[in-house]
């Protein structure tokens, strides 16, 4: 009944839509909205249930009779409780935090499986071995095993085993090789197996030294692309002996500016021969390396010993300079080990260190060389020069000293034997030094504090050596009260270079090209002026030279030479940029004036050219020269034909 109702209300409603015109008698109900809550619409017309809506007014629902709608009351549903919709919400809200912590379990359960080792392939289960003696010998064998036992339950591939050894680790071939790290592969390793791989190695260190060999694996699993990585505790051992052994010998105390010498003894521990054994001393700052004895290999601080045995230590005798202040102290280091294969003047193990202390003392004596009066450890002299040398030691100790001798050794390009003169003392000409002793100066039997003695000798250089250098080397030795560690024989040293610079000359010509000689008052006499530059010993640069021409002289603007030459007619003065001049080379610049003498010049001789100034810088002792001329007159040379007194002006006929 209740669906034939619908039905029949609808279709009235359907009609009246489509109608045309308006029906007179159809009441518009107007409804109120309500925001208050939400309300569920139905899906369609059949088994429509309304929801409860809570509304600030009644709904009206419109009822059609006989034909019109007529509003009534409205009818009583049934309405769902608004408590029902929270228990739902609590219920999906249990399910979703059951499936969360469902999942959190497999996670935590599938983590502590493969971490515990559940899983098919484990590191785990591979267990990894190293075995080996605590201690060995330097130089000697150090032999072990590695065993690696497979305990998954499936086999490993592309297995590899590798070995890092410490520095100094030779292999145990005919040609030794330096070993840093070893890779042996193993390739499969079935389930359950056990490898054991023996191993040796020689091993180089100091005494005492720690050491440690480590191993790893490297594997793969079937199926996978990926490189897995066991390692296992490495092996730790001493060095309880050193194949090599390094004593220094050397005194504790010495002067500043004193040469000495320290001896390094290198003695083999080892019954069979070390060969190829590098030595390596390492200098402070305040340490001149001068000679060594045998001379070093590489450098000045690397000596390779062949051969070192047992019977036959190698000795190696270093002289040098130490320089500081009073109770400064210094050290020298050595070290001795087995040469890196790549590379023979590097150290690959070390087998013994040593080293010496040195502390500074206040010298005994000071010195001092001085060359003609100059006292700069680099003195310039002009080739030619008398050379005077000086040398003055003075006691600066409180106590005395005794017995001083000294010694020098004049040296270089510049030292000719022959033009040696020497004041009390004795050239040694096999020896090639000078020597002043107490038999040729008794006052070199003791000298009190504060004294002091000079030692001369006089040199005469060549003019003509190019580069030519003298070096004077001294060296005083004395004796003074024994000292516990201490050298009895006190040695000072000092040195300077004396450096021949060139000595460059200015030459001219004069020579008559047209007109009166002598020359005659009112008329013009043309002459040609040469020029000529001389460089001297060694080579010059930057060579120029200037002068000028008096007012009655006329500049023709003709010349010939090599070099620039610039001619300033306000100044009259004339510059000629030579540039370069060789050693004992010669440069010339010929260029043509004019002179007409004034009746007032009458008489004398008239200047053509002003002084010339010649200036240039010494290649080799890198110092400025000079040299200038005279001014050039009228006068012509005699060898020309001319007569005596042919530059005087005369009066016109």
């Amino acid at each position: 009944m209740a669906d034939m109702r619908e039905r029949e209300q609808l279709e009235a409603l359907r009609q009246r839509l489509y109608e045309r015109g308006q029906d007179k008698n159809f009441i518009s109900v107007r409804h109120e909205l309500s925001t208050t809550a939400p309300a569920d619409v139905a899906r369609g017309w059949v088994g429509m249930t309304a929801t409860p809506v809570r509304t600030s007014a009644p709904i009206v629902t419109p009822v059609m009779r006989a034909g019109e709608l007529v509003a009534t009351e409205p009818e009583t549903a049934a309405l769902a409780s608004d408590a029902d919709q929270p228990k739902r919400r609590r219920y999906r809200a249990v399910i979703l935090l059951s499936t969360l912590a469902l999942f959190v379990m497999l996670v935590g359960a599938s983590s502590l499986y493969l971490f515990f080792g559940g899983n098919q392939i484990s590191g785990r289960n591979i267990a990894l071995v190293i075995s080996g003696p605590n201690t060995v010998a330097g130089g000697d064998r150090l032999q072990f095993q590695v065993d690696v036992t497979n305990n998954n339950a499936v086999a490993i591939e592309g297995a590899t085993l590798i070995i890092n050894y410490p520095p100094g680790t030779q292999s145990v071939e005919d040609t030794p090789r330096d070993l840093f790290e070893e890779r042996i592969p193993l390739e499969t390793i079935v389930a359950g197996e056990l490898r054991t791989i023996p191993l040796q190695a020689v091993i180089f260190g100091e005494e005492n030294q720690a050491k440690e060999v480590k191993v790893s694996i490297d594997y793969r699993v079937t199926g996978s692309n990926g490189t897995f990585f066991k390692e296992a505790d490495p092996l730790a051992f001493t060095v309880n002996s050193s194949p090599l052994s390094l004593r220094v010998e050397s005194v504790e105390k010495v002067s500043s500016g004193q040469e000495f010498e320290l001896k390094l003894v290198v003695t083999s521990n080892a019954q069979a021969p070390l060969s190829d054994v590098l030595v390596t001393a390492t200098y402070p700052d305040s340490f001149r390396f001068i000679r060594a004895k045998p001379e070093p290999s590489f450098r000045d601080n690397q000596w390779l010993l062949k051969a070192v045995t047992n019977q036959d230590p190698q000795e190696i005798i270093v002289r040098g300079v130490a320089s500081g202040l009073s109770n400064d102290a210094f050290i020298v280091r050595f070290q001795a080990g087995t040469p890196r294969s790549d590379n023979q003047f590097m150290v690959g193990s070390v087998l013994a260190q040593s080293a010496t202390t040195f502390t500074i003392e206040q010298p005994f004596v000071a010195m001092e060389i001085s060359v003609n009066a100059d006292t700069d450890a680099d003195v310039v002299l002009l080739a030619g020069s008398v050379t005077d040398v000086t040398v003055t030691v003075t006691n600066t100790h409180s106590e005395p000293v005794y017995d001083m001798s000294m010694r020098v050794s004049p040296k270089g390009t510049g030292f000719r034997e022959s033009l040696l003169r020497v004041t009390d003392g004795f050239y040694d000409s096999v020896n090639k030094e000078i020597r002043w002793e107490v038999a040729g100066m008794s006052s070199l039997s003791k000298v009190l504090p504060g004294e002091r003695r000079e030692f001369r000798f006089q040199l005469n250089s060549d003019t003509e050596l190019s580069t030519a250098a003298l070096t004077v080397d001294a060296s005083v030795f004395a004796r003074r009260v024994n000292e516990a560690n201490v050298s009895e024989e006190l040695i000072g040293q000092a040195e300077t270079v004396v450096r021949y610079a060139s000595v460059p000359t200015v030459g001219r010509q004069i020579e008559r090209l047209t007109g009166p000689v002598p020359p005659v008052a009112n008329q013009e006499t043309l002459y040609t002026i040469t020029l000529e530059a001389a460089g001297g010993a060694n080579d010059l640069s930057g060579a120029t030279l200037v002068t000028s021409l008096p007012q009655y002289v006329r500049w023709l603007d003709a010349y010939e030479g090599t070099g620039q030459v610039s001619y300033n007619p306000v100044s009259r003065e004339l510059r000629w940029n030579i540039g370069e001049i060789k050693a004992r080379a010669r440069t010339t610049l010929a260029f043509q004036v004019g002179i007409t003498p004034s009746v007032l010049q009458v008489g004398s001789t008239p200047v053509m050219m002003n002084r010339q100034e010649l200036t240039a810088t010494d290649r080799f002792t890198g110092t400025p020269l000079r040299a200038d001329a005279a001014p050039i007159t009228t006068e012509l040379s005699p060898e020309s034909g001319f007569d005596q007194y042919n530059g005087v002006v005369v009066a016109t006929p």
